[in-house]
């Protein structure tokens, strides 16, 4: 299960486990404590369906180690956060900002952070001022249910754990739009060969608002702050010489909005797109880079005169389509334990179906809606793309 894009800080307390239940037999620590109806079930549900869960709870840690530990709830969380560790309790920023931490999260994510607690006037006010979503549990009348400020009212009001699900799953969807919306409104312009045989099938996207690897290129994407780098992953069933064909374009916008910078793949390496003697980029629109795909190769290049540079730019094409068969990475290729005379079917295929040569004038593709997913989504398809091809061709049944 692919990890969501949205982040839920949750209290303890009349959250998740039921105060009134808590048992403290020697100290000020609670030993044990059972959950409040559904909260269990509810919480479990969504660690599977990939939501980060932090906790961010007022209180002794060995309490919540002991409470967790009886719920055999340790592993739920992906990280703790108390206020004896802080060394301040809700509403202080500081218990945001320790959560925030422990998470890996800047300030740029906070429109993905949600918190979900039982007290107006710690979980709701505190989440409020720190500018994330408010969500109140509103299962116990154990405290106040009432905001007597602006500062305390909820953004969300929910009875029961079960109905917490129900609203991370709409507000993932609305994140889900949100970045989709913003991918498409960056993605590149593409100018094709005249005779390109090969069509595109999709366009994974991926968004990096700090500094992370790329899960489907081997490189780290350097984020600068203030900036946000769109990764996109373009996926054809073949190059030219080979089944599987996956090329990037990263695309860099800062605060204001403006493209800042691309890079893009060729063979292999990832090459600056900011190539004229001024370091600007060819844009559309002021948000669609175009960049220029290399015949069969489907390499990038911010000009086309520049594919001349590559050796096999028309043999590849020609005699030597095909040649490699069944080309993939080792993870999507698992299930395809191909003979040496299926691959000579892949080969043959290719060179009768695609070879052709090159004519070295392109023409503008528009940007394909209807191709673009989130990258967790095109990951998945992509094995079962290439074994649907290999059943397509005979080969496996």
């Amino acid at each position: 299960m692919s990890k969501k894009k949205l982040i839920i800080f949750t209290d303890s307390g009349d959250t998740i486990i039921d105060e009134g239940s808590e048992k403290r037999p020697y100290d000020e620590i609670v030993y044990e404590a059972e959950c409040i109806p559904g909260a269990k079930e509810t919480y479990q549900r969504l660690k599977k369906e990939g939501y980060t869960l932090i906790l961010v709870a007022d209180g002794y840690t060995e309490s919540f180690d002991r409470v967790y530990r009886f719920q055999q709830l340790e592993d739920l969380f992906d990280a703790r956060v108390t206020s004896e560790a802080v060394g301040a309790e809700k509403p202080s920023a500081k218990m945001f900002e320790a959560a925030m931490k422990a998470a890996g999260l800047t300030g740029r994510d906070k429109k993905r952070i949600l918190m979900v607690g039982n007290n107006l006037s710690r979980d709701i006010l505190g989440a409020n001022r720190f500018g994330i979503t408010s969500v109140l549990m509103r299962w116990s009348p154990r405290y106040p249910m009432e905001p007597e400020t602006e500062e305390e009212t909820p953004d969300y009001i929910i009875n029961t754990p079960s109905e917490l699900e129900a609203l991370a799953a709409r507000l993932e969807a609305q994140l889900e739009e949100e970045e989709l919306a913003f991918a498409l409104k960056y993605c590149p312009y593409i100018f094709f060969d005249k005779k390109e045989p090969i069509p595109l099938r999709r366009i994974g996207y991926q968004v990096f608002t700090s500094t992370s690897p790329s899960d489907s290129f081997p490189r780290t994407v350097q984020v600068k702050n203030g900036e946000t780098v769109i990764e996109y992953a373009f996926f054809w069933d073949y190059d030219i010489q080979h089944m599987y064909d996956l090329e990037h374009i990263w695309v860099t916008v800062d605060s204001s909005g403006q493209i800042c910078g691309c890079q893009a793949s060729f063979h292999g390496q990832h090459l600056n797109m900011m190539w004229d003697r001024d370091n600007s980029l060819k844009t559309e629109d002021q948000t669609h880079v175009c960049l220029y795909s290399q015949p069969g190769k489907h390499a990038f290049m911010p000009h086309p005169d520049l594919f001349h540079l590559y050796p096999g730019l028309y043999s590849s094409c020609m005699e030597e389509a095909g040649i490699f068969g069944l080309d993939a990475p080792a993870p999507y290729r698992k299930d395809l334990p191909l003979t040496a005379s299926q691959n000579q079917i892949i080969k043959e295929h290719i060179r009768e179906t695609y070879a052709f040569c090159p004519s070295m004038e392109f023409v503008r593709l528009p940007v394909w809606e209807n191709l673009l997913c989130p990258w967790e989504s095109l990951k998945e398809e992509i094995p079962q793309r290439l074994k649907n091809e290999c059943i397509r061709l005979g080969i496996l049944f």
